[in-house]
């Protein structure tokens, strides 16, 4: 690959990797108002976290 290319999916990744983390305060900011229950934020909470996983290693790697 060029080095464009792996800087547009480094940034990528780095930006999905943050709105992961956002989703994270927000699925348990969710259940505290209770606009959800307890099994959609545990699920809410593993999607994102697996998504977290997915991603972060691709732009922390140096």
């Amino acid at each position: 690959m060029t080095a464009k290319k792996m800087t547009i999916i480094r940034r990528s990744c780095m930006a999905v990797s943050l709105l992961s983390l956002i989703g994270l305060v927000l699925a348990v900011v969710g259940y505290f108002c209770q606009y959800h229950d307890l099994d959609r934020t545990k699920s809410l909470l593993l999607a994102v976290t697996v998504l977290w996983f997915a991603t972060a290693p691709v732009w922390m790697r140096e």
